[in-house]
């Protein structure tokens, strides 16, 4: 059996994130166009003189709802070297954590990377510090980071403080459309 494509991959992921995240949270997410390479990486330089908006926007790999608090960082990849997790560098989970702040920090968001793993299932790494309170297992953390299942993220989405903002905000605008 040939190589899948790594660009094929990634983009079927990112359309995965897409259907999950605007199923569970009742706005339109959408894939950026050419993923986050518009302005992410080595071609931050095209997000000078771009309207904040616009930045906004094309920084993640996500286009997200208005107000949403995160700059989705998306990765699909064969297999996670879980034990230099532990031992506290892994240069690929660094390499995804540093995109995922510069794509967040030009966009005035907070980062957040989601990875897949072939058949072990998809994760979430987020700062430690927005979930201490409410993340009590399966989790390894990473640094000032967390690790732990996409699953329990959406489970426990309505109590981080961030995305409680943005729920919130996000029924009184339906309230107000459907009143």
């Amino acid at each position: 059996m040939g190589r899948i494509n790594s660009g094929v991959k990634g983009k079927t992921f990112e359309r995965q994130l897409v259907q999950i995240f605007t199923e569970h949270f009742g706005q339109g997410f959408r894939r950026t166009p050419h993923s986050g390479a518009v302005f992410g990486g080595s071609n931050l330089y095209r997000a000078k003189g771009q309207r904040d908006d616009v930045r906004e926007c094309l920084s993640s790999d996500l286009i997200c709802p208005k107000n949403w608090p995160f700059s989705i960082e998306a990765k699909s990849y064969r297999d996670l070297p879980f034990h230099q997790l532990i031992q506290g560098k892994c240069a690929q989970v660094d390499d995804w954590i540093s995109q995922s702040e510069q794509d967040a920090n030009l966009s005035q968001k907070t980062p957040l990377v989601i990875f897949k793993l072939n058949n072990k299932g998809s994760y979430v790494c987020l700062k430690y510090n927005l979930v201490s309170m409410i993340l009590n297992e399966n989790y390894i953390k990473y640094k000032e980071y967390v690790i732990f299942p996409l699953e329990k993220f959406l489970e426990m989405s309505k109590n981080i403080n961030i995305l409680k903002e943005y729920i919130e905000s996000v029924g009184e605008s339906n309230e107000k459309n459907n009143g």
